[in-house]
């Protein structure tokens, strides 16, 4: 859920600059090889960790430390931090859905079936009617007063589009990880409603990655197992241009998905 911004303490989101495969680090090229490898293992077969088991293997101290930010401590001082329901149910129940929906909205991109698209699956997932937002939003301030605006509502159709055809031009059937997590921090980028969005990105980037029902990610798990672990990495590649981590991080999921 986001806020209305009238602190003058507000560092203002640009529209994503998309990289290219070539800006991450040999080690981390390496890493997205194995996690292609372990995600094409499990196609169309359960995970070997069971994503129900997920969240209490995560509660212990040893398995969480791998996902942790260098920061977290940090985040975790400057914040408050705001325990939500479990979110993976729902978007579970709804990927196949999105999916087929997706797929038929990159064959022929217009804001209109990119707008009918997420609007119809934020509704879903949020249990109440949902338009896509004409007011500038903002995350809740931290403890010092500050907080970060999320892109113009005037910019919103345009890097929607951008989004569109950048999935597009992804392989087809590549099952691409690369391509998911990036697109998945796109539409976080983007923000295009005052609530949903989070679990909007995480279903994109299940239905990218070709998860099902049967086999689905539970991003939100790993996203919230410590403080700030995929908010700063979000802030790393969308203010900094620093890829690594946030593809790190998902590739380390896959590793865990795979009990590895």
């Amino acid at each position: 859920m986001d806020f209305n911004c009238s602190d003058t303490k507000v560092l203002s989101r640009k529209p994503l600059v998309y990289p290219v495969r070539s800006v991450l680090a040999e080690k981390t090229a390496d890493a997205l090889i194995l996690a292609q490898e372990q995600l094409w293992s499990v196609q169309d077969k359960p995970w070997p960790v069971s994503p129900e088991s997920v969240l209490m293997a995560l509660a212990t101290e040893s398995k969480c430390r791998r996902f942790q930010h260098p920061l977290c401590d940090h985040y975790a001082v400057n914040n408050t931090i705001d325990a939500l329901s479990n979110r993976t149910p729902t978007e579970q129940q709804y990927v196949e859905v999105f999916s087929l929906a997706l797929k038929q909205s990159l064959s022929s991109i217009s804001y209109a079936n990119i707008r009918g698209v997420l609007e119809s699956a934020a509704r879903a997932l949020t249990g109440h009617p949902v338009c896509i937002r004409t007011t500038r939003t903002c995350v809740k301030c931290d403890r010092r007063g500050r907080s970060v605006a999320f892109v113009e509502p005037k910019d919103i159709p345009a890097s929607l589009i951008v989004l569109w055809q950048y999935m597009a031009d992804l392989p087809v059937g590549r099952r691409d990880v690369w391509g998911a997590s990036v697109a998945a921090l796109g539409l976080m980028n983007c923000h295009p409603f005052a609530d949903g969005n989070g679990r909007l990105a995480r279903m994109l980037f299940n239905a990218l990655v070709g998860c099902t029902s049967d086999n689905y990610i539970p991003l939100y798990d790993f996203y919230n197992c410590t403080p700030g672990g995929h908010v700063l990495r979000i802030r790393q590649a969308e203010l900094f241009g620093e890829w690594d981590d946030w593809i790190n991080f998902h590739c380390d999921i896959i590793g865990f998905m795979c009990g590895h």
